[in-house]
């Protein structure tokens, strides 16, 4: 079975709450828009097999979220379209969660959106979620996680990836 997710761009308005007193650290403001998106095409396979643009990180980004859920099968990833990097739209992001997306509806995994976008972002891929730290709690997803407060050891709400 194939699966095919297509994810919009995100026009950054801005980042909210830079020092966490309103409870969401790296939170920002944006809009939705239609084009540039994301298009890839996921399914299971007898080798690992990345292709496509951003291939590279397309294998990182599988992998971490295979291994955080104890999948030993293998995938093959194409990645039709990209978002343009570094100019403000989200590239990252939505390349992370539509990995994340494609994998979970493969694997039937039960893992909120939350916990997929925590998994997404543990090795910090992106410069701007180099001080997220995470705990390990309870099970469900095999790593259950919740977001601690880089300063005061406190839950938070997640950054804007898990929305």
């Amino acid at each position: 079975m194939k699966f095919y997710v297509k994810t919009p761009a995100r026009l950054h308005l801005g980042l909210v709450d830079l020092n966490g007193d309103l409870g969401r650290i790296f939170g920002g403001l944006g809009v939705g828009i239609s084009h540039p998106n994301v298009i890839l095409e996921a399914q299971k396979s007898q080798i690992f097999t990345f292709s496509g643009e951003n291939a590279e990180l397309t294998r990182k980004l599988a992998l971490q979220i295979l291994q955080a859920y104890g999948i030993k099968e293998k995938v093959m990833i194409d990645v039709k379209q990209v978002i343009p990097e570094h100019v403000g739209l989200g590239s990252g992001t939505q390349v992370a969660l539509a990995i994340a997306a494609s994998l979970s509806r493969l694997f039937n995994l039960k893992g909120s959106i939350h916990e997929l976008a925590v998994v997404m972002v543990e090795d910090s891929v992106w410069s701007g979620h180099r001080s997220i730290r995470t705990r390990w709690i309870g099970s469900g997803c095999r790593k259950k996680t919740r977001m601690i407060h880089p300063r005061r050891n406190t839950d938070y709400l997640p950054s804007t990836i898990s929305r």
